[in-house]
């Protein structure tokens, strides 16, 4: 089988990663915690939550670095009404996405992705998927690496790799490369 065909790359850089760690499990805290950050402005661009461990979900919720200290300071005005027990954050991190209009219908898109970005020694700190989207959360400075090898994993035009001046809306999309 040959390369799977991809519509294109999304390279999204200027993005901080939130992690508010032990978030009570029950009905309405994801809403409440991210309808704050929307009711400041604040576009929520790229959003985890993982089931318990121990007590507690964790969330990771990516905003645009220049809204980093006012949701910051938005979800630790609502922490102890909330039961969170830690919110940390991480600057210098991307979201890389690959996406195609038949994605859902190959098996293994997500593990090509993954695997393609360990074998050029990229960490994953986060992955999200659609039905037709695959994204993950890196460091910031690994992103060329992540880009050019996702190009030679999925057959995806040069002309199709676009870069996000702020969050991932098509109306901010910066086309890049040649075709």
């Amino acid at each position: 089988m040959g390369k799977i065909k991809g519509g294109g790359i999304i390279q999204n850089t200027d993005v901080a990663r939130i992690d508010v760690r032990s978030v009570p499990d029950r009905p309405a805290i994801a809403g409440a915690v991210l309808s704050i950050l929307g009711d400041r402005g604040i576009n929520v661009q790229f959003i985890v939550q993982c089931s318990p461990l121990n007590s507690g979900t964790h969330m990771i919720i990516c905003v645009d670095d220049g809204d980093l200290q006012e949701a910051l300071s938005s979800i630790e005005g609502v922490k102890s009404e909330m039961g969170l027990e830690s919110v940390v954050f991480q600057s210098d991190v991307a979201v890389v996405s690959v996406y195609g209009p038949n994605f859902r219908d190959y098996p293994g898109i997500a593990g090509l992705a993954c695997s393609t970005l360990d074998r050029v020694g990229v960490n994953i700190l986060a992955i999200c998927t659609s039905i037709s989207t695959i994204s993950c959360l890196i460091d910031g400075d690994r992103l060329s690496d992540a880009v050019n090898s996702l190009m030679e994993a999925f057959d995806v035009p040069a002309s199709s790799i676009f870069a996000a001046a702020s969050g991932v809306s098509p109306r901010v999309m910066v086309r890049r490369g040649k075709g």
